[in-house]
């Protein structure tokens, strides 16, 4: 029992008497054989400390004040200690002094936690983050503030009463509230997850309340252009000069591959001669830091010479992803297109259309898109049908070729 004892004494600090002959009053908190100290704010004279009762004497000056104020800060002793025994907190002198100077777990809330993290990304932008990625950890955010008004009545939520059913409840909250997509759901959570690994890497947090919850992404589909499609987009005839820009932005991106933060970050001085004399861009993705380096087409070469303004820091005029997509969408509809088209849908129509479907190696075609694990890459190879069937129906052929076939196939050689 001796072991567990937790006890106050409020006592004067003699050595710390000032010009007016006042001490200050301290306390000292003891949880088994730890203690800790901490100034209680005010200060009396010596002669009027009632050593054995920790209080004022009755007769000393400003008693009356100084005993309120003992006795206060007694209770807040007292009630943070309770608080911490309900949250099953680890208990001792020190955090109850932490948390008397305002340095308590309050500090390292979920919210707290989310807006420190997310001005961390926001000072780095350009630096290994792009701006889309700072707007998505602020839209997790919002969903979790959201969440704990209309399901936990709370403005914020300590990091240490974060559990799985919370993560549980959050999830069901995005499907049925938000009505969000599995793999829009998934997206937060992986936030939410990255926020819980940056709090345990501060030491905020030392238990992982993802432990034991899957996160599972479903297969989608990644719309891209056919060859036919994008021969239409291309000669549609558009008066509408934002349009026809929007338009040609998009063309530029089925035919590198990058995506819209990339091409929005294209500087002059990432397009240079490679090693064939041709010009490539050559840069690394703002997403993943990755390297990549893609030989320009002649059609990419054309919209860069489009749009080459010698005074412009960005080589193309690239607008807002929002608008871009809603302008791309318009762009569709007018070439008679009935799929979900966005900006992803050029680097996926870049993977599928112009590279793979006309046998570049998916070696290749994953360099040029900068992903660092081909398994990344051959997940566009799965939904080249058109492709399998040309190679089957090569096979085909061969193996019903008939030997006297064969015969004069190697005589012609």
């Amino acid at each position: 029992m001796r072991r567990n004892r937790f006890q106050t004494l409020f006592y004067i600090r003699r050595d710390r008497i000032d010009k007016k002959g006042l001490a200050p009053i301290y306390v000292r908190i003891t949880i088994a054989n730890e203690s800790a100290n901490m100034a209680v704010g005010c200060k009396i004279h010596p002669d009027g400390w009632n050593i054995s009762k920790g209080l004022a004497k009755i007769d000393a000056e400003n008693a009356d004040q100084i005993n309120q104020d003992v006795e206060l800060f007694r209770k807040r002793i007292y009630e943070i200690r309770r608080r911490m025994l309900e949250r099953d907190q680890l208990l001792s002198a020190k955090n109850i002094i932490q948390s008397l100077k305002g340095e308590d777990d309050k500090k390292h809330s979920l919210i707290n936690t989310f807006q420190t993290h997310n001005k961390l990304i926001e000072e780095q932008i350009g630096k290994g983050y792009s701006a889309d990625t700072h707007t998505h950890y602020e839209a997790t955010l919002n969903h979790i503030m959201r969440f704990l008004k209309t399901t936990r009545l709370k403005e914020d939520i300590y990091l240490k009463e974060i559990n799985g059913s919370f993560i549980r409840d959050f999830n069901h909250y995005l499907r049925t509230k938000i009505n969000l997509t599995n793999n829009t759901t998934m997206k937060h959570l992986v936030r939410l997850k990255k926020i819980i690994r940056f709090a345990i890497g501060n030491d905020w947090l030392a238990k992982d309340p993802f432990f034991g919850i899957k996160i599972r992404f479903e297969a989608s589909d990644r719309h891209f252009l056919t060859k036919q499609e994008l021969s239409v987009m291309e000669e549609l005839e558009l008066k509408n000069k934002k349009l026809c820009k929007v338009r040609d932005i998009f063309i530029f991106m089925c035919y590198t591959g990058m995506s819209y933060v990339d091409v929005k970050n294209l500087k002059p001085d990432m397009i240079r001669k490679g090693i064939d004399g041709n010009l490539w861009i050559i840069a690394k993705r703002i997403k993943s830091n990755s390297r990549y380096s893609i030989p320009l087409l002649p059609k990419a070469v054309e919209i860069l010479r489009k749009y080459d303004h010698k005074d412009e820091e960005y080589s193309l005029p690239v607008m807002s992803n929002q608008k871009m997509n809603e302008y791309i969408k318009e762009i569709a509809v007018k070439c008679g297109i009935s799929k979900p088209i966005s900006c992803h849908s050029g680097r996926h129509s870049f993977a599928t259309t112009i590279t793979l479907l006309n046998g570049v190696p998916i070696e290749t075609v994953s360099k040029m898109l900068g992903h660092s694990d081909l398994r990344v890459t051959a997940i566009y190879a799965k939904v080249v049908d058109t492709k399998i069937s040309q190679d089957m129906q090569a096979l085909r052929t061969k193996l019903t070729e008939s030997p006297k076939d064969k015969k004069k196939s190697r005589k012609v050689k």
